[in-house]
């Protein structure tokens, strides 16, 4: 990883903190998506005893997808090209929240966000050849059969686990999405299980989190990686037009659409919903 530049959302605690400090040991130039000031120069501070280097921070509230834009714009005027973009933020609440937007914020934080934030930055993904799309998802989609179109949001009903499965299930149907858009380049895109781990989300709920999750605690999943390049990659990832999958689908792929009924789910999770 040695002056590759990685860009990570939810860097200053859990996994994120612990993934930016080993690339840091590995020689990695970082740039930091952070919504609290205080903890990314804590963080700095602590990365600057491992590595030579100090971190690019660039503020960026993921409830806020005016924030998201702004951030965007910030790392597209001021950085260099990507090698890879870790999309590790996320949300886990009790009970049903609001972004600014007038979005339910667990699907707002832990997919709109990072969906625009991906579309944004394409024009620093395509500078940077053999790059790496990382989204942090979960076995967690597996407490779901679907994304409920019909009441997206959960303002008829909210279930902690059912949004937030959802949300991971999002992910999922999002990285294969771009995958299937982007194919034929040499950027990878990626998501992944990462078992259960003793981090800061869903700290408001503990008891009920660690019994829930740790049923998966030993069924840690990872999507086929799935090349996709950047020659010809739109400046937005919503602009971008669906293609056929050339490929002959995976038994993992086969499972979510006997699960969620339809192989034809990815598409629709793309074009439903967004902002």
């Amino acid at each position: 990883m040695q002056d590759k530049h990685v860009a990570i959302t939810g860097p200053t605690a859990g996994i994120g903190r612990a993934t930016s400090l080993e690339l840091a040991r590995q020689g990695a130039q970082l740039t930091l998506f952070c919504r609290n000031a205080d903890k990314a120069n804590a963080l700095c501070d602590e990365i600057a005893t491992v590595a030579d280097h100090v971190p690019r921070v660039i503020l960026m509230d993921m409830a806020d997808l005016g924030s998201v834009r702004r951030a965007a714009q910030t790392f597209l005027e001021t950085a260099p090209p990507l090698d890879v973009l870790l999309n590790n933020a996320g949300v886990i609440n009790t009970t049903r929240r609001e972004t600014v937007d007038g979005f339910e914020e667990t699907l707002a934080v832990n997919h709109f966000a990072p969906f625009l934030l991906t579309g944004l930055l394409m024009p620093a993904i395509q500078h940077g050849g053999n790059v790496r799309i990382v989204n942090v998802a979960s076995a967690a989609h597996e407490f779901v059969r679907g994304m409920d179109f019909d009441d997206m949001h959960a303002q008829k009903s909210y279930s902690t686990f059912r949004v937030y499965g959802r949300s991971k299930l999002a992910n999922i149907l999002f990285t294969r999405s771009l995958a299937q858009r982007l194919e034929d380049t040499p950027i990878t895109v990626n998501c992944l299980h990462p078992g259960a781990v003793s981090t800061s989300l869903g700290t408001a709920c503990y008891r009920c989190c660690s019994n829930r999750f740790s049923v998966h605690r030993n069924r840690a999943q990872q999507l086929p990686c799935t090349s996709v390049p950047a020659t010809r990659l739109p400046t937005s990832v919503a602009s971008i037009s669906p293609t056929a999958s050339s490929s002959a689908p995976s038994p993992g792929r086969a499972t979510m659409q006997r699960r969620n009924g339809s192989g034809n789910l990815p598409r629709r999770a793309w074009t439903s919903g967004f902002p």
